[in-house]
C-alpha cells in the first residue's frame, strides 16, 4: 500500500469526496480503510430502518407503503449475540431522523427493554423526531424519549402535525421533561399544533433551566407569553423564532430582557406581534424578521414600539412580510437601518409599483441603508426608472436595490441623473419596458455606473418582457465596455 493512504488527514479528504456507495466499497478493501469509511457512511442516517437492518433478517418485519417507503420493525426476543452488528456501527451515528408511528413504536419499546435504558446511539448529536402514532400507555413515551434524547445531544427537532390526542400529549410532555436532562443542548426546534396547559408549563420549565441553548424555534398555535419570560433567562440565546403567540389585550407588566439575542423571527397575528414586541427588550438585537398572518390596518400598530430606541438599540436589519401600508410611518423612524426588506400584504387590486412620494421617503429616511428590497406595491404606477436617482442623493452607501418600476417612455427623458457611487446589484423585479431598449439601457448605465449584477424576475419565458429585458441587460454591458475602453484611451 502506498504511504499516501496511511496519512489519516489525506484519507479522510478522499473519503469525504466520495459518495456512500464508494465509501462502502472502500470499507471492504482493508482494515485501514474500514474505520474511517464506516464512520462517514453511518454518520447521517435518514431513517431508523437502516439501523434495524443490522439485526438478523429473521427478526425483521418489513412494511411497505404506497409511496415506496420501507419501514422495518423487529419481532421476537433479541439475544445478546444479535446485538453485535448494531453495537458495532451505532457509535458512528451522529445525525438521525426517525418517525415514531404505530409500525415501529413497539420495536422501540423492545429496544429500550433490552438496552436497559442505556441509550442506543452514544455519540448522537442531532436528532429529528416526528410523532405519528396511536394511543399508548402513559409510561411508554418516556421510555422512547430515553432511547434517543441522551445527555450528549446538541440539537433536537420535533415535529407533530397530527390532531390533538392523549397519546400525543403524553409524548409532548415526555419530550419537554426529557429535555431538562440534556445540560448542553444548543438548538431546539419544535413545530406542531396546539399544546395543553400542562405541556406549556413543562416547556417553560425547560426554557428556564436551559443554560447552553443558543437557538430556539417554536411553532404552535397557542404559545403563551410566559415562553418569552422563560426564554429570557437563557444567557447564551442568540437566535429565536416564534410563531402564533396568544393574542392578549394587555401586555404583561414584566419585560423579557434577552441579553444576548441578536436574531429574532416572529410569525403570527397583528395582536400577537404587538404584544411580543412590547414584551421583549433585546439590547443586542441586530436582525428582526416579521411575517404577519392578518395584515390589516385595524387595531394597534405593532411597529409603534420600535420607536422606543432603548428597546432594540442595535437593530440594523428589518424584514417584514405581509406588511400593511398603514404601518409605514413607524418604520420610517428607524434611521439606523442598513438592511430593509418589505413585502406588502396581498391585495387583489394591488399593482407592482410604489408611489414615487413613498420611494423618496424611503430614500430620505434611511441614510445608512445598504440593502433595500421593496416587494409589489399598491399604486397605479407613477414611479419610473429615473426616480431611483433619489437613492444616489440620500443613500450613498446603498449596494443592493430590488423593486419594480415603470421603465417605459425613456426615449422622452432628457433630465439630469445623479450617478450612484456604490450600487452594485439591482433587481428590477417585474418592471415594464417598451421597445426603446437602447434608451432604457442608457438610463440604467447613467444611474448605476458601478453596476456588477442586474436582472429582472419575469417568470414566463414566452412573455415579450422576458426577452426584452435580456436585450436591455446586454446593452447595459455594452455601455460598460465602451466606458472601459474610453477610460483606457
Amino acid at each position: 500500500m502506498h504511504h499516501f493512504w496511511t496519512v489519516p488527514e489525506l484519507l479522510a479528504e478522499v473519503l469525504d469526496y466520495l459518495g456512500d456507495r464508494d465509501r462502502r466499497v472502500m470499507a471492504q478493501i482493508c482494515q485501514t480503510f474500514w474505520l474511517p469509511a464506516a464512520r462517514l457512511s453511518w454518520r447521517d442516517i435518514p431513517r431508523f430502518s437502516y439501523l434495524l437492518r443490522l439485526f438478523p433478517e429473521e427478526r425483521q418485519i418489513i412494511y411497505r407503503v404506497p409511496s415506496t417507503v420501507e419501514f422495518v420493525a423487529l419481532s421476537g426476543t433479541l439475544r445478546t449475540a444479535e446485538w453485535r452488528r448494531f453495537r458495532l456501527f451505532a457509535p458512528f451515528v451522529r445525525t438521525l431522523q426517525i418517525t415514531i408511528d404505530e409500525n415501529n413504536y413497539k420495536t422501540l419499546l423492545r429496544l429500550h427493554k433490552y438496552s436497559e435504558g442505556t441509550g442506543l446511539l452514544p455519540n448522537l448529536d442531532i436528532i429529528t423526531l416526528e410523532f405519528q402514532f396511536t394511543p399508548v400507555l402513559k409510561q411508554e413515551p418516556a421510555q422512547i424519549c430515553e432511547l434517543f434524547l441522551r445527555p450528549s445531544i446538541k440539537r433536537v427537532e420535533c415535529r407533530h402535525s397530527g390532531p390533538y390526542r392523549l397519546a400525543e400529549e403524553q409524548m409532548i410532555l415526555s419530550v419537554f421533561d426529557r429535555l431538562q436532562a440534556i445540560p448542553h443542548l444548543e438548538n431546539l426546534r419544535w413545530s406542531g399544533r396546539a399544546i395543553s396547559d400542562e405541556a406549556q408549563r413543562s416547556l417553560c420549565r425547560f426554557l428556564s433551566s436551559a443554560s447552553h441553548l443558543g437557538s430556539i424555534c417554536l411553532v404552535a398555535n397557542n404559545l403563551p407569553y410566559t415562553v418569552l419570560l422563560s426564554a429570557s433567562h437563557i444567557p447564551t440565546l442568540t437566535t429565536a423564532s416564534l410563531s402564533n403567540l396568544q393574542d392578549i389585550r394587555s401586555v404583561p407588566p414584566a419585560h423579557a430582557v434577552f441579553a444576548s439575542l441578536t436574531d429574532l423571527e416572529y410569525a403570527g397575528t397583528n395582536a400577537g406581534l404587538h404584544g411580543s414586541i412590547r414584551t421583549i427588550k433585546a439590547p443586542r438585537l441586530i436582525r428582526l424578521c416579521v411575517s404577519m398572518s392578518n395584515p390589516s390596518g385595524y387595531g394597534p400598530n405593532p411597529f409603534e414600539t420600535l420607536k422606543d430606541s432603548e428597546r432594540f438599540p442595535a437593530l440594523v436589519d428589518l424584514r417584514v412580510k405581509n406588511f400593511h401600508r398603514g404601518h409605514l410611518e413607524a418604520i420610517f423612524s428607524l434611521k439606523s437601518l442598513r438592511i430593509l426588506h418589505i413585502e406588502p400584504a396581498v391585495d387583489l387590486q394591488r399593482t407592482r409599483y410604489w408611489p414615487v412620494s413613498i420611494v423618496r421617503l424611503f430614500a430620505e429616511s434611511f441614510p445608512k441603508l445598504e440593502d433595500l428590497v421593496l416587494g409589489d406595491g399598491y399604486h397605479d404606477g407613477d414611479v419610473s426608472l429615473p426616480d431611483l436617482a433619489y437613492f444616489a442623493t440620500f443613500c450613498p452607501q446603498l449596494r443592493q436595490l430590488s423593486m419594480s418600476v415603470d421603465a417605459r417612455e425613456m426615449h422622452t427623458f432628457s433630465g439630469n441623473l445623479t450617478p450612484h457611487p456604490t450600487l452594485e446589484m439591482v433587481n428590477l423585479g417585474q418592471s415594464e419596458a417598451d421597445g426603446h431598449e437602447i434608451e432604457i439601457a442608457e438610463v440604467i448605465h447613467r444611474l448605476w455606473p458601478r453596476l456588477q449584477e442586474c436582472y429582472t424576475i419575469w417568470e414566463d419565458p414566452w412573455d415579450p418582457q422576458t426577452t426584452r429585458w435580456a436585450r436591455i441587460w446586454n446593452d447595459v454591458k455594452l455601455f460598460e465596455k465602451m466606458q472601459g475602453l474610453d477610460g483606457k484611451s
